[in-house]
């Protein structure tokens, strides 16, 4: 019996400006693929180099976005870009699209349409950037091989009650019932596995891309990076059960790790504590880098973390409900666990 996998409801672009940015594509000279540096960011590269053979791969962090990149890539002379996972500006995708035609493929909320000229955007809410990719491609080339990292994507964003069906059937492959939990067999092994060595070669990230086939299992070269830092991880989830502070019923929690585990260690407590709140911190130079978390959704994070810095210089945040990300100067510390208490 054929399973009828779940179709994407597009707040913004349609499969039609899809269609024609692919039919644009017989005249490509350099396609671009850009993505986000998690498990996701990775995932939905692969289903985009698979489709389309691109020319090069950037795997690049939001603070990353800028006018340097532009530059960067401008340089290649693409004639094609694709943007996956990352929740541009119009400004930036503008840029772009003033020597290059741009497709962007995201998740993230959107504030507005990016449709225009050069630029085609489809956004859909409640499905990793993975699977819309794979969604979207899969009737360019055949990408089968590829279904078990789309299923991983969707655990490591933990966007997987959208996509149910594909995801029983994924598992069902393996022999496992997914009705059981995502933290199993190869599945889980691999979401942990990239993620963790996506962490230890921050500065180096496309050797973890690079080692990532369409073979399903974890590459023997990635297994031991994975290691050390699944180490760092435990040791520093033992610290947080000492030294979180509860705020308005809130865990606060400011870490220090050998890795850049921040955001995967608020996601691992979201998970632990589902029903609380987690804002974690963590000191770079001048900034407060923060994360927050409510796997239950009962306080939206985009909001939250976007009220608690509104005003501050040199501040941002944004993200979804369930998970958010931002940062702010130093000096503001105060006035952000102030900011937590009355809200």
């Amino acid at each position: 019996m054929r399973v009828v996998m779940e179709q994407p409801h597009f707040v913004c672009g349609t499969v039609e400006r899809f269609s024609a940015f692919i039919a644009s594509l017989k005249k490509r000279t350099n396609v671009i693929a850009l993505s986000h540096t998690d498990v996701d960011g990775l995932a939905s590269a692969k289903v985009v180099a698979a489709a389309l053979k691109v020319d090069n791969v950037y795997l690049v962090d939001y603070d990353e976005v800028t006018d340097a990149l532009v530059e960067k890539l401008k340089q290649e002379a693409p004639s094609h870009i694709v943007i996956t996972d990352i929740g541009v500006k119009k400004e930036f995708v503008e840029k772009l699209g003033a020597f290059a035609r741009v497709l962007v493929i995201d998740h993230h909320q959107v504030s507005e349409d990016l449709n225009a000229g050069s630029v085609t955007f489809l956004n859909a809410q409640g499905m990793c950037a993975t699977y819309l990719a794979w969604w979207l491609f899969k009737k360019v080339k055949d990408l089968s091989s590829w279904k078990w990292l789309v299923a991983c994507a969707c655990i490591a964003d933990v966007m997987t009650d959208e996509v149910r069906a594909f995801m029983i059937a994924q598992f069902k492959k393996e022999g496992l019932d997914f009705d059981a939990g995502v933290k199993q067999g190869r599945f889980w092994e691999l979401v942990t596995g990239v993620n963790n060595a996506l962490i230890y070669y921050a500065d180096d990230r496309m050797q973890v891309y690079r080692a990532v086939t369409s073979t399903f299992m974890m590459p023997v070269q990635l297994i031991e990076p994975a290691r050390l830092v699944e180490t760092d991880i435990q040791n520093t989830l033992l610290r947080f059960e000492k030294e979180k502070e509860i705020i308005k019923g809130r865990f606060f929690w400011e870490f220090k790790a050998t890795y850049k585990i921040k955001s995967f260690i608020s996601t691992i407590l979201s998970f632990r504590y589902p029903t609380t709140t987690m804002i974690v911190l963590k000191r770079e130079g001048d900034f407060y880098f923060v994360s927050g978390r409510c796997q239950d959704r009962h306080e939206d994070m985009n909001m939250l973390l976007k009220t608690l810095v509104q005003g501050f210089p040199n501040a941002d945040a944004g993200g979804h409900i369930p998970a958010a990300g931002g940062h702010f100067p130093v000096d503001k510390l105060g006035e952000f666990k102030k900011r937590l208490e009355f809200l």
